[in-house]
């Protein structure tokens, strides 16, 4: 009997399939997943992984979905549907300060409302950043531009030109006198007043690149690194526009707010599949979202079936240790049948977390260096050689 019950266990462990089960993050629709889904599919066969790759598409039944009537949203209905071409943010905003170079100090007193009164013992902001305004005269970089660009005026002509004009007077007598939006205005003043005069003297202009390169030497220079800071034309653009950027980008915070309120849902339905396939070696590949739900599934339900658990780009450590997860406060440990686990990180994706240390030995980081930056690192592990040199070996061993 125990001679046949271990040639049983044997034919069981050859009749056993591979699989390698992909879960997908935040902000995915049906496009991103099967794209991402061709993308393994294609590095298995690379790897010679002898692997079942089998997937779990949830972004349209448990991801966010706004109604295409949203009331919330002010104004959506009018601006949904702006035509990129036309209503482009820098195309819009530098059409008219290359027309009119003191439109956005004009905007910026007008929206601003009246100066509050200043304690006479100290300088007025407004007049310190005059000052450092009129000091543009002998700046290296403003000059360094205007003989790049064959102008004939000086610096001091382009900077007079802006401080005559009663745009000038008026942004300076503003509640915004002396702020950040005030600085920045005044730097873009005096590009937009040059790429004005070098486009009526025909001559070559600088790209955008060089353009807002220009501009920030010149806000360092008036005092303030005003990169990030968001001007008038640049509120009056989302405004414009605000259903089509919600539209844009709803999906991505909105999966995650409604799994950390309804959970369950997803977590189910992942039980649901990878009971389905009880007979065969699951290997969970999950990212970012999809990680943080792989975990909370593998300790909210006994799946004895899942071998090991990748996750790459996952927040799951880092809401552990701030106690925002539902199946497992900070400070329990993970339970006796979770499965081996394998997480990457990627310096340079801001939503990535270690795990290793925080968790017992079953758990591993990796290292990915995608060389991409921010929120482009976050989607990058797919491509990457290094981590599918290392999953696909660990794939093998499983």
């Amino acid at each position: 009997m125990i001679i046949l019950a271990i040639r049983l266990k044997f034919l069981d462990h050859l009749l056993m399939s591979k699989i390698l089960f992909f879960i997908h993050g935040t902000g995915v629709r049906r496009g991103g997943f099967d794209a991402s889904y061709r993308l393994i599919q294609q590095k298995l066969v690379e790897h010679q992984c002898e692997v079942r790759l089998e997937a779990c598409y949830w972004g349209d039944e448990f991801g966010a979905q706004l109604p295409s009537n949203s009331k919330s949203v002010p104004d959506y209905s009018n601006t949904r549907n702006v035509d990129d071409w036309e209503e482009d943010q820098e195309i819009a905003i530098w059409r008219l300060l290359t027309e009119d170079p003191t439109f956005e100090l004009s905007l910026l007193s007008s929206s601003a409302g009246e100066a509050e009164d200043y304690p006479i013992n100290r300088p007025h902001p407004g007049q310190q950043l005059e000052n450092r305004f009129n000091g543009l005269a002998t700046n290296a970089d403003l000059a360094g531009a205007i003989r790049e660009l064959g102008m004939e005026d000086t610096s001091s002509e382009i900077i007079q030109c802006i401080s005559q004009s009663p745009a000038f007077e008026s942004a300076n007598k503003s509640a915004a006198s002396g702020t950040a939006q005030h600085r920045s205005a005044l730097a873009r003043a005096v590009v937009a007043e040059l790429l004005s005069q070098a486009i009526d003297a025909g001559a070559p202009i600088y790209d955008r690149e060089a353009r807002d390169e220009l501009i920030d030497k010149l806000e360092r220079a008036l005092g303030h690194d005003a990169r990030g800071i968001v001007s008038a034309p640049a509120n009056w653009y989302f405004r414009s526009r605000r259903g089509k950027l919600t539209d844009k980008h709803y999906e991505k915070f909105g999966d995650i707010l409604r799994y950390q309120a309804r959970g369950d849902e997803l977590r189910s339905f992942l039980r649901d599949k990878i009971a389905g396939f009880a007979n065969d070696q699951v290997t969970i590949l999950a990212h970012s979202l999809g990680g943080i739900a792989a975990f909370e599934t593998l300790i909210q339900y006994e799946l004895r079936n899942v071998a090991h658990l990748v996750t790459f780009g996952s927040q799951a450590p880092f809401l552990y240790e701030i106690d925002a997860l539902a199946r497992l406060r900070r400070g329990t440990s993970l339970p006796d049948n979770f499965p081996a686990w394998t997480n990457f990180y990627d310096l340079a994706d801001p939503l990535s977390y270690k795990a290793e240390g925080i968790f017992d030995e079953r758990v591993v980081d990796h290292e990915v260096k995608s060389g991409q930056m921010l929120l482009a690192a976050h989607s990058a592990y797919l491509h990457n050689k290094p981590f599918w040199h290392y999953l696909s070996s660990r794939i093998k061993l499983v």
